[in-house]
């Protein structure tokens, strides 16, 4: 049985690290959002998924990054769509 329970708290962990160590536009931190989305929509709540993923994308824009290290988010956005 998955325990998505502890990934999401694992990510959170992972992202409340990320946030006080890195600066506020590392891609790591977009990264993170997505990952924290992808397993909401795997909890079956596309809503809030939507939302990590959203938040993701709109940091990747911001930072300009590289299209391909935006690619996941895209998909991770396209399959949360799917969901809606």
């Amino acid at each position: 049985m998955k325990d998505y329970s502890k990934v999401l708290n694992n990510f959170e962990k992972c992202l409340t690290i990320i946030q006080q160590a890195l600066q506020e536009s590392h891609l790591y931190q977009p990264i993170t959002y997505s990952n924290i989305g992808d397993v909401h929509r795997l909890m079956c709540d596309p809503d809030t998924a939507l939302i990590f993923h959203l938040i993701a994308l709109n940091i990747q824009e911001i930072i300009q990054c590289n299209p391909l290290k935006c690619a996941t988010t895209y998909t991770n956005l396209g399959e949360t769509y799917r969901e809606i």
